[in-house]
């Protein structure tokens, strides 16, 4: 069975999709639609030229690098559809669920920027307003990572389980801080990540109430495709 699986913030870079911006009048012309439904949306310039030239500073922001992800994303897919044998599933790392979903046409393309354009702003604002961040615990089951989140001093939570061995927890600095010191002292390894808050943690409850809200008013259609959900992996 083939899967689309598209990736989440941290996988930007300045360049993405430019050569797609440069060859291709099918990415040229959905680029021109994401600039138009973002031109009101406080950008500092257009998102194909934050994708094509950033800087980088610009395109690591919350709010910039999660259309520019679905966008170069989604842009990659269709230009690849083609070539693709019929799919049997779609899925994505965080934010790229919103991209699986635009591919899926649960989700128009336009809306899910707009949408996620939205999430980065709310998840920026938590962010400045209950600073934390994130680390991989590698080389640990599960259940250990889990009894160390619960046993910290301060908020720890495991985020992502991303494969056998590797679990991210999120939390506050102190909490991740007191995960990564008892991880490695259980014989683990631990790598800090580069983000911009506690991404997937109770540190976000108020962006995740906005982004309900937002959520409720927009139409989503019946999937053209499973679309295998981060929260339950069903």
């Amino acid at each position: 069975m083939t899967a689309l699986v598209f990736p989440g913030q941290g996988s930007q870079a300045v360049g993405m999709a430019a050569d797609a911006l440069a060859a291709s009048p099918l990415a040229a012309d959905l680029f021109a639609q994401a600039d138009a439904a973002l031109a009101d949306s406080g950008l500092p310039r257009p998102l194909s030229q934050l994708c094509a030239e950033g800087p980088e500073a610009e395109l690591r922001a919350t709010e910039i690098a999660q259309p520019a992800l679905l966008a170069a994303g989604y842009i990659y897919y269709r230009l690849a559809a083609d070539r693709i044998a019929a799919p049997g599933c779609a899925a994505g790392h965080s934010l790229g669920e919103y991209t699986a979903l635009v591919a899926a046409e649960v989700l128009d393309f336009t809306t899910a920027l707009r949408l996620v354009r939205r999430r980065g702003e709310l998840m920026r604002d938590a962010a400045a307003t209950q600073p934390g961040t994130m680390a991989a615990i590698i080389g640990l089951d599960d259940d250990v990572v889990e009894a160390l989140c619960a046993a910290a001093p301060d908020v720890a939570v495991p985020a992502n389980f991303n494969s056998p061995g590797q679990v991210v927890v999120s939390g506050s600095a102190a909490g991740v801080a007191a995960v990564v010191a008892e991880a490695k002292a259980a014989g683990g390894r631990a790598m800090p990540l580069r983000v911009a808050g506690a991404f997937h943690s109770p540190l976000m409850a108020d962006a995740a109430a906005q982004m309900a809200d937002e959520l409720a008013r927009v139409e989503l259609r019946p999937a053209q495709l499973p679309v295998v959900q981060n929260v339950t992996a069903q």
